[in-house]
């Protein structure tokens, strides 16, 4: 079992407060910066490409978002930032990031995504927080799913709505994750990681991936060896 943050960095190699009634969600101090931040590269062209390639990608751009926090609702202009997996919302010419509370449900009107935020333990015995896709494809709540965004050099067009800079396009991955007694574990039919992460159970998953034929690029695999997993680990 390894921390979310470490896995996520490898594979992509490189209370907002309303008040409405006696509720109350927590926002950051305001700044005026719409940046997205830097990506922790050396490149400082990589750094470049990525951040205009995201900034204007269809599915991060301002949109209307509902926001639900235990039990209320409040509309709002907002956008998830990858860089730094934050919600941020603006208001005027004044910008903010969502504090991460817990029970917090995003949902953005233009592309429909829902985002919601899970606490975790880490490797270091620290909690964590970050925020996770809403998975319409499977109705159980214990698989996460999560994007990541790197710029992948080719000379064709993708599926997804990519922005083209000298030869890359920017890309998106989806990762997804079992959540089980407030831990992550990396669902993955690939052996090292297997090994790695569930090194108390590597010989039955390993043994089950092959047995079945499971893919990682299949979600349907991926749900099937989340629910095996748990059945080992409960």
């Amino acid at each position: 079992m390894r921390n979310f943050y470490i896995n996520l960095v490898c594979l992509m190699i490189c209370g907002f407060v309303f008040s409405q009634s006696s509720t109350t969600v927590a926002l950051s101090d305001p700044t005026i910066n719409n940046q997205f931040g830097m990506p922790s590269f050396a490149d400082e062209e990589r750094q470049a490409e990525l951040i205009a390639a995201i900034k204007n990608s269809e599915d991060l751009q301002w949109s209307k978002a509902l926001i639900s926090s235990e039990g209320e609702l409040k509309e709002v202009i907002a956008r998830y930032n990858p860089l730094n997996d934050e919600i941020e919302i603006k208001e005027g010419e004044n910008f903010y990031q969502l504090l991460k509370a817990d029970n917090l449900l995003i949902t953005f009107e233009s592309t429909g995504k829902k985002y919601q935020l899970k606490s975790y333990n880490g490797d270091d015995n620290q909690i964590y927080k970050s925020y996770f896709l809403v998975n319409t494809m499977n109705d159980t709540d214990y698989i996460l799913k999560k994007e990541s965004y790197e710029m992948v050099k080719t000379n064709k067009k993708t599926p997804y709505n990519s922005v083209r800079l000298n030869r890359r396009v920017l890309t998106k991955k989806n990762h997804f994750y079992l959540w089980h007694n407030n831990e992550l574990f990396y669902l993955s039919t690939n052996r090292t990681l297997i090994r790695r992460n569930y090194p108390d159970y590597k010989k039955e998953i390993i043994k089950y991936t092959r047995k079945h034929k499971l893919n990682s690029k299949n979600e349907e695999d991926l749900v099937k060896l989340a629910t095996y997993i748990k059945s080992l680990i409960v």
